[in-house]
């Protein structure tokens, strides 16, 4: 599944609980392309309000896909959707080359002089 490390059974079909609901719902965005990797996710406020949840909720599905390295958060900013891996075979121990590179926009960057 586009190379996220979803462990295998962890979203069965049926009935979910409603943290898993809304963990599925951005995999199913990021499956059909209507998020891609980089674009920011709503907060725990919002995602509490769009899935109608309390914040413990929406704070544990966001929990879920930082685990399964679905996500990154840039502290006190905001979660963004990972580069992910989408070769099929592609070694999953190696590091995205991407990943540990600083957003371009994430508040206290250092900016290189020209």
């Amino acid at each position: 599944m586009l190379g996220m490390s979803v462990p295998e059974g962890a979203l069965p079909e049926g009935p979910l609980p409603p943290y898993l609901r809304i963990v599925r719902d951005v995999i199913d965005k990021i499956t059909t392309g209507e998020i891609k990797a980089g674009d920011k996710i709503p907060s725990v406020t919002e995602l509490g309000k769009q899935h109608q949840v309390s914040h413990g909720t929406a704070r544990r599905a966001l929990a879920v896909l930082k685990a399964w390295g679905i996500t990154e958060t840039v502290p006190g900013y905001a979660t963004y959707i990972r580069a992910l891996r989408t070769k099929v075979g592609e070694d999953q121990d190696q590091p995205h080359p991407d990943e540990g590179r600083p957003r371009q926009d994430a508040p206290g960057r250092r900016r290189e002089p020209a």
